[in-house]
């Protein structure tokens, strides 16, 4: 896995690393490119519900865009990533307690 992947999944949620590993996480970023390495962000909107917050965006890179939507979790007043979907790709599939 690059440093950067490594530094991502460092910084996802505990129940993320549970469920996915290091190598899964670097094989689905570099299966799409435009998460991996975008040439712009567009951040669009955000909501929390109790520890979960959903940001949602546009990402690009080069002539392609993709709605993107991120999910983030609130684990000891940090918030750690612990989803991402883009409209016409599978998100990594978590079950979140939201009472956690």
């Amino acid at each position: 896995a690059s440093e950067k992947y490594e530094d991502a999944y460092a910084l996802s949620a505990d129940i993320f690393k549970e469920q996915v590993s290091l190598d899964d996480f670097t094989v689905y970023l570099n299966a799409f490119p435009i998460i991996s390495n975008p040439t712009s962000i567009d951040l669009e909107s955000a909501s929390i519900k109790k520890n979960i917050a959903t940001v949602r965006g546009t990402l690009k890179k080069d002539a392609e865009s993709s709605p993107i939507i991120f999910q983030l979790i609130q684990v000891d007043r940090e918030w750690r990533f612990v989803n991402v979907s883009l409209s016409d790709l599978p998100a990594i599939d978590l079950e979140l307690d939201e009472e956690a």
